[in-house]
């Protein structure tokens, strides 16, 4: 006969039983400090590792418990009864790393472990009743039989009388003892009739020929307390033999917060409901593996312009801006990673009718007890007006309103970072200093309205005749400067005289029928030095601008040569 399998030993084999249990796990030392947790442990508590270790249960709890108990003076029992070798259940309120309370059912344990003496604390939220239950049964299964130590009511059937039942049956009936529910028929502990109108007699024995004849029956049924009250219970009969007796092995289990929780649910799930399509943002309930939406409300309809049944039939990547979709797509791998919680990003979704809406996206998983998150809730606020407002005021930071070239302190900013780059790789670089002649004289001759035309056109030349990497901009009034990257002086000059040129030879068309011819004079530096810096390079092509005036204007001067260049 071969050998029953063993379970694996070592450290891994239980560390793993340790992180994977679903209740919040914590093993403190002697003197009571956490040594160890589980991570269910941490987001019972909502805190990192780093954030319980070291610490000791009152350092999580309020002082005083809620039946007005000091939390610790009742620690101090609780542990000296753990230490005397209980097993000490009770309820407790804790906080959160936030300080939000948190209501707990808690069993702690005394053990041994590498001969230092260690407390288990297992916890678990209250709110999840049944799930408490069972990991409560579950833990009072390594100490008594499962009949004695059930909490719900347990009982023998033999031959449609009960015949052995625990005192939790007793309990819940309200009897001092269990030997006056015993060798009675289940009826005599019901009332006449059930809710659906058939004789408790009746009912209780069709309902035992079931289990004899399919092995279990479960279903839901009426008792009668010892005071007459009346409760609803959830029966399971199961058909088993007992040292050689064909018996009814029956559980209980009071099932009134249960029905009371459900009629909560309900309620819950119609406000939320409500909530849902009446939000004033977009909300999705999504498929995390394909992306498909699955439920939609009317205001992410309205936000993307398609009809619920339409929007069911898509998925989030069909209607996501190509340029966003790696970036939204990489969130959502961690999501199913586990590397994140949620995230919130800014995106632009495709409109059905094509245009572009920017929206702030949240995304949350939603998480089921044991298992990975397989949907996911999507929130969306329309952010397009927003963004129109960003982009407009960033374009008014950094642009001269009337020419639409760069305005003198973003220009000044780009120039700096140019400069720092041809030095770093060792390029060429050049500045022109534009100033238009004689602008006053425009002004005063035909007004205001035509120096702008004037000013404008010279802008309109300048982005017909640079380079897209070269960069202008208005320094102040009718002067203006241009960046000339990977340009060295030859080039520069160059690229001045023909600058210089087109605007002679160009015409302002006035309102009052007259064409306005100006010119313009152009200084010029270059990058000379490892040393130069933009303000030599700016007061170097300002000294040849001052050149090109004071030479008759109309012309084109370096400070780095020592004459006039005219063409």
């Amino acid at each position: 006969m071969s050998s029953l399998p063993t379970p694996p030993k070592g450290e891994n084999y239980f560390r793993t039983l340790f992180e994977a249990c679903g209740e919040s796990f914590i093993v403190t030392n002697a003197q009571g400090q956490v040594i160890d947790c589980n991570d269910a442990a941490l987001d019972l508590f909502s805190c990192s590792r780093s954030d319980i270790l070291g610490t000791t249960p009152l350092d999580w709890s309020p002082e005083l418990q809620p039946d007005g108990r000091r939390s610790d003076e009742w620690a101090t029992e609780i542990f000296s009864r753990a230490a005397a070798g209980e097993t000490v259940c009770f309820e407790w309120e804790n906080y959160r790393l936030d300080r939000k309370p948190v209501f707990v059912s808690v069993t702690v344990r005394r053990a041994v472990i590498d001969a230092q003496v260690c407390y288990l604390i297992v916890s678990r939220n209250t709110s999840d009743r049944k799930q408490a239950e069972n990991a409560l049964r579950e833990e009072q299964d390594r100490f008594q039989t499962l009949f004695e130590s059930s909490p719900d009511p347990v009982w023998i059937i033999e031959n449609n009388t009960f015949t052995e039942c625990n005192e939790a049956a007793a309990k819940i009936l309200g009897y001092p003892n269990r030997s006056q529910l015993l060798f009675v028929h289940p009826s005599r502990l019901s009332p006449e009739i059930q809710p659906d109108g058939e004789s408790s007699f009746i009912k209780a024995e069709r309902m035992m020929e079931i289990a004899r004849k399919n092995g279990i029956n479960r279903f839901e049924w009426i008792h009668t307390r010892a005071n007459g009250e009346n409760f609803p219970a959830e029966v399971t009969l199961s058909a088993i033999t007992l040292q050689g007796r064909p018996v009814i092995y029956t559980v209980w289990r009071d099932i009134t917060e249960r029905l009371r929780a459900q009629e909560a649910v309900k309620a819950s799930e119609a406000r939320f409901r409500t909530l849902f399509e009446q939000a004033a943002v977009g909300v999705a309930e999504i498929d995390t593996l394909s992306g498909r939406f699955l439920a939609v409300n009317r205001k992410y309809c309205d936000i993307v312009g398609y009809c619920e049944a339409e929007m069911l039939q898509l998925d989030f990547a069909s209607i996501t801006h190509p340029d966003d979709l790696a970036d939204d797509l990489a969130h959502m791998e961690k999501l199913k990673s586990g590397q994140i919680r949620n995230f919130d990003i800014e995106k632009r979704y495709v409109h059905k009718d094509g245009h572009l809406v920017w929206v702030e996206l949240t995304v949350s998983p939603m998480w089921t007890p044991e298992n990975p998150p397989d949907k996911h809730i999507a929130i969306v606020q329309d952010i397009t007006l927003r963004k129109e407002v960003e982009c407009q005021l960033e374009w008014l930071a950094h642009t001269d309103d009337l020419t639409g070239l760069v305005n003198r302190r973003h220009f000044l900013a780009q120039a700096e970072l140019e400069l720092s780059r041809s030095i770093r790789y060792g390029r060429q670089m050049s500045i022109l200093m534009v100033d238009a002649d004689l602008f006053k004289s425009i002004n005063d001759l035909y007004g205001h309205a035509a120096g702008d035309s004037a000013l404008k056109q010279l802008a309109d030349i300048f982005r017909g005749t640079l380079r897209s990497a070269d960069l202008a901009g208005r320094i102040g009034g009718e002067e203006f400067a241009i960046l000339l990257p990977e340009t060295d002086h030859e080039m520069a000059i160059e690229l001045a005289q023909r600058l210089r040129r087109v605007v002679a030879e160009s015409r302002v068309a006035l309102k009052t029928g007259l064409q306005l011819q100006f010119t313009v004079s152009i200084g010029v530096s270059s990058l000379i030095s490892r040393d130069d810096n933009l303000d030599i390079l700016i007061g170097l092509a300002d000294k040849g601008l001052y050149l090109a005036k004071n030479a008759g204007r109309n012309k084109v001067c370096s400070s780095l040569v020592p004459f006039v260049i005219t063409s």
